[in-house]
């Protein structure tokens, strides 16, 4: 006859049994050491590895539940946990594992970070299916991959999907950025980026202008005014850091470098503009990119003309009728679609570029003046494709049937006229793209001649 006890066993004035039967493969274990409480604690046949937490959230944690740690119980050594915040508000190292047993307000249980969960209800998945942290309910699984700013927490698979069903846990989660060893961030604001610090042997976060460090992000700046015959100066609305990241047009026609200078935000006109004129100040911020170009022949009954790309603003194209650059004024983008004020007359020719993002540590500027009789040109790199090249003579835009390229050497069909201006953009490295238009990504070496503005115009 089994001996009996009233309550439980209390043993050395230390420790007290539970007052209830364990179940078979159960084992006993301190859940207080303050206290000297024991209790019956499921290994289910199988092992895992656990952190000993407490529940002090004011409601019940029920079994698998996704726990994150919000503190610590003293010199307990157990953790305080509440159900997983995957949205994003909480970083991911906070997350520690699956609930191993429901536990009341002010209860202890486990945290299982590695191992096998069990009598769990998973009739919501199928054997095999990756579990995440769910974003949307606190401590929930989900098996669809989460989405940023959701935290990529993936926290068990489902062994056996049933209403006792197990869970294998293997907590998988995915550090940020700033977590990584060689990456400093700081005072984060929108539009940075990660550039190198080669002093500080790190990568942080900086304005892609100021660092002038290459991104796939693209910015560029269009800034307006109209001559009054007498002011050289005019402000625009970024500093620029070099006269080859600006591009300007007077009433349409493009400016030699040699009529403005810049200084900060100034520029300065060498002689004012004319009293009613147009000025166009294009100015180019960023970095790599891809570079298209759609040509198209009026027919005088059509205004409208589909891109090879989508576009985000007429002040990412640059728009040539015959050669002659035309005002964005008169015309506007929407997705791929391009629609001029009037109708284009037939027979013009209409060639629109437009590209994404510019390294602008490999832009350059130069300028070529013709004698009447030369023809050939040295370039400062080697071109392999008229593609990759932009001509204005005297700041009109000279189509590519005009001109031919040789390695370094640029030959025009008719030598330019004697004094006049001619400006060359180049990109010397080029990889070829497939999608419509003249389709290339921009490893970008520099831009030779033309102003390296004139890809701000261009990016989309």
């Amino acid at each position: 006859m089994a001996v009996k006890f009233k309550n439980s066993i209390n043993i050395n004035d230390q420790y007290t049994f539970p007052q209830t039967v364990g179940s078979t493969g159960q084992y006993l274990s301190i859940t207080d050491a303050a206290a000297g409480t024991l209790d019956w604690s499921d290994l289910s046949g199988s092992n895992f590895v656990y952190f000993d937490v407490k529940n002090e959230t004011g409601s019940t944690i029920n079994r698998g539940t996704g726990l994150m740690a919000v503190g610590t119980n003293g010199n307990s050594g157990h953790i305080l946990v509440a159900p997983m915040d995957a949205s994003g508000a909480v970083e991911p190292k906070y997350y520690i594992g699956i609930l191993e047993e429901t536990i009341a307000n002010g209860e202890f249980g486990k945290a299982v970070h590695f191992g096998v969960v069990d009598q769990i209800n998973t009739n919501a998945f199928n054997d095999g299916d990756v579990l995440w942290c769910d974003p949307t309910i606190p401590g929930g699984l989900t098996v669809t991959e989460p989405e940023a700013p959701a935290v990529k927490l993936a926290t068990a698979f489902v062994l056996n999907a049933s209403t006792n069903g197990k869970l294998a846990v293997r907590v998988q989660g995915n550090e940020g950025i700033h977590e990584l060893h060689d990456v400093h961030i700081e005072d984060v604001t929108d539009g940075q980026a990660l550039v190198w610090d080669d002093t500080q042997g790190y990568w942080k976060n900086g304005d892609v202008a100021s660092s002038g460090a290459s991104a796939s992000t693209l910015v560029v700046e269009k800034n307006e005014y109209t001559g009054d015959g007498s002011t050289v100066n005019f402000t625009i609305s970024s500093p620029v850091q070099s006269e080859s990241q600006t591009q300007v047009y007077i009433d349409g026609v493009y400016q030699s470098k040699n009529n403005y200078t810049t200084s900060g935000s100034t520029i300065t006109f060498s002689t004012a503009p004319d009293a009613g004129t147009d000025i166009e100040v294009i100015h180019l911020l960023s970095v790599s990119a891809i570079v298209k170009t759609d040509a198209f022949t009026g027919n005088g009954s059509t205004s409208e003309y589909t891109l090879s790309q989508t576009l985000s603003s007429e002040n990412n194209t640059q728009v040539y009728f015959d050669g002659v650059y035309q005002s964005k004024s008169t015309y506007s983008v929407l997705d791929n679609v391009i629609t001029f004020s009037e109708n284009v007359p037939n027979g013009v020719e209409i060639e629109v570029v437009h590209l994404k993002a510019v390294d602008l540590t490999s832009l350059n500027s130069s300028l070529i003046t013709g004698d009447g009789t030369t023809t050939d040109f040295t370039l400062p790199q080697a071109v392999d494709s008229k593609d990759k090249t932009f001509v204005f003579l005297q700041g009109v835009y000279q189509e590519k049937s005009t001109y031919s390229l040789d390695g370094t050497t640029i030959s025009f069909n008719t030598a330019p006229q004697n004094g006049y201006t001619v400006e060359v953009i180049t990109f010397a490295s080029i990889t070829a793209g497939s999608s419509g238009g003249s389709d290339r990504k921009l490893g970008v070496y520099a831009l030779v001649g033309l102003t390296e503005t004139y890809y701000s115009t261009l990016l989309s």
